[in-house]
């Protein structure tokens, strides 16, 4: 039993340290490998006295549980030291040491700690407390001591802002990035209070501009959030990583919520990719807040519709979906690229074409939509990513209204969709007058696809039960195939519709026949069970 306890606990332990080691470094996320690491020492503690009973049973330690032991005393260790760092007992020991071994040091800290506070409540007393500190410094006290929370007086300086006293405390060997509890430094507190004169002094001193805090959000996010666009720029001069980024999203995404044209604009201009938070495009937001600014802003620079892996389609594509016409072309009016691709790769036009929904009536605006993408530029001839022509397509998906838009934009009838030519498509949709156009291209009416015998003009034509499209390409000359094969594959789809199959029998017969002919003519149309059908059959003469 006990080596199960004792291997059940080395297994937590390297499943803790993966967890740890891989699991997430920031966010709400990252507690998870605390809490692993937590279970695991309390389940350590827990299986500990069992140890120590075995040992007072034998009377003798063995070297198994020698070793045993001296794991639990590591695990127990590890769990004591974190305990007292997260509880910041080892800061507040040093402080306390260092109070007795160096008060004058312990007492500039002190003094700047009160000049925080009451900064921060609005009374601070000039002629006091920083006449103290500077006679402090002048007597060549240590500057970089720090109380039980690592904050040194230039931290506390520095966030409030007290630009006279950071630079007393630089000019005397003061550390610049010096991490206090949290990661904090005396820069990212300058930054986030929004001192912009302690800031530059900082920085000018050497302070590190890509410093972040303990959640990862750099000094360059806090300016942008709060749009300090003087800061933003003595951070971008000074070096700071222009696309830096937490889980609060980037300093682009935070100066969009504010909104801060100056901020956006320095970023664009030092090329930040653009983002918005909470999974949004930077249009979305701009048309939220229904900032003319800010939308000219984004559109003179390209950046409205740029949100790289946010895991979502650009807004058109969503305005498609939702069958929003309006919202599409005010999009489009916003420059939206006609080469725009979803997360598929697709582009506008082809998900106009070829995407089905349930949730509104997107056949009743594919039309309008098709001719808002043709005035805003796209080529009628466009192709898809599979090479097939725009047109090709619509017409394979019945897409009457996107059809008529290519074509009064000037489309060309060429191209196939798999075995199909332009004839074939547009006589399976019933689209008569579009045949004659596309005969007059040399397509050959009565073309049977190499190995295909349910795939030709009249073919699909009769599949439709298209009986003005059967009637106009007999017209232009259209003649029933001469494969038995071919012959029952058409008349069985045409005895579904019995007018139609009326047409056919009279071309039957009035044409040359045989009795294979007039074989597989029956076999098709029994293989309906059409009844009303197989009546017509029966009054003619085929046996």
């Amino acid at each position: 039993m006990l080596n199960k306890l004792f291997l059940g606990g080395v297994a937590a332990s390297l499943l803790a340290l993966l967890f740890i080691a891989l699991g997430p470094k920031e966010g709400l996320e990252a507690l998870g490998g605390v809490l692993v690491a937590f279970f695991v020492l309390l389940y350590h503690i827990a299986i500990g006295p069992f140890f120590i009973v075995q040992i007072f049973r034998e009377r003798r330690v063995r070297p198994a549980m020698a070793g045993i032991l001296a794991y639990l005393a590591i695990i127990y260790g590890i769990g004591l030291y974190v305990y007292i760092v997260s509880n910041e007992i080892d800061d507040a020991m040093r402080d306390r040491i260092v109070q007795f071994s160096d008060p004058d040091g312990h007492r500039l800290r002190e003094v700047a700690r009160q000049m925080h506070r009451e900064a921060m409540m609005g009374q601070i007393d000039d002629t006091t407390l920083r006449r103290e500190l500077y006679a402090l410094v002048d007597a060549g006290t240590s500057v970089n001591e720090r109380d039980e929370k690592r904050h040194p007086a230039l931290w506390y300086v520095a966030a409030m802002g007290d630009e006279s006293s950071v630079s007393k405390l630089l000019a005397s060997g003061a550390v610049t990035d010096a991490p206090a509890l949290y990661r904090t430094t005396p820069l990212l507190e300058a930054v986030r209070h929004g001192h912009a004169d302690a800031a530059l002094r900082l920085l000018d001193a050497g302070a590190n501009p890509n410093v972040a805090d303990h959640a990862g959000k750099p000094a360059l996010v806090f300016a942008a959030a709060e749009g300090h666009e003087a800061l933003v720029k003595a951070l971008l001069d000074a070096g700071a990583e222009i696309d830096a980024a937490n889980y609060d999203g980037s300093a682009f995404a935070n100066a969009l919520n504010v909104p801060s044209l100056g901020v956006l604009e320095l970023l664009l201009e030092g090329g930040a990719t653009p983002s918005a938070t909470r999974n949004r495009f930077p249009i979305e937001v701009a048309l939220e807040l229904n900032d003319d600014a800010l939308i000219e802003l984004l559109r003179r620079y390209s950046a409205a519709f740029e949100s790289p892996g946010n895991g979502r389609d650009p807004p058109p594509f969503k305005a498609i979906a939702e069958c929003d016409l309006p919202m599409f072309r005010k999009y489009l009016e916003l420059g939206a690229s006609l080469d725009m691709q979803n997360r598929r790769g697709k582009t506008l036009a082809y998900q106009i074409v070829r995407l089905n929904t349930r949730s509104c009536d997107l056949n009743a605006r594919r039309a309008p939509m098709m001719k808002a993408l043709l005035a805003a530029g796209l080529s009628a001839d466009s192709v898809t990513d599979e090479g097939i022509p725009l047109l090709v397509m619509a017409l394979y998906h019945d897409r009457k209204g996107v059809v008529r838009e290519l074509l009064d934009a000037g489309a060309a009838l060429v191209g196939r969709h798999r075995h199909r030519n332009v004839a074939m498509l547009a006589a399976r949709i019933g689209m008569t007058d579009l045949i004659d156009t596309a005969l007059a291209t040399g397509i050959d009416i009565n073309e049977w696809p190499d190995g295909m015998n349910t795939t030709s003009a009249l073919y699909d034509a009769a599949y439709g039960g298209h009986l003005e499209t059967v009637t106009r390409l007999f017209e232009l000359g259209a003649e029933l195939p001469d494969r038995d094969i071919r012959r029952l594959n058409l008349f069985r789809v045409a005895a579904k519709y019995p007018r139609l199959l009326a047409l056919m029998l009279d071309r039957h017969l009035a044409g040359v026949r045989s009795k294979a002919l007039d074989r597989a003519v029956r076999r098709g149309v029994e293989g309906s069970h059409n009844e009303e059908s197989v009546r017509l059959l029966n009054a003619t003469d085929i046996p």
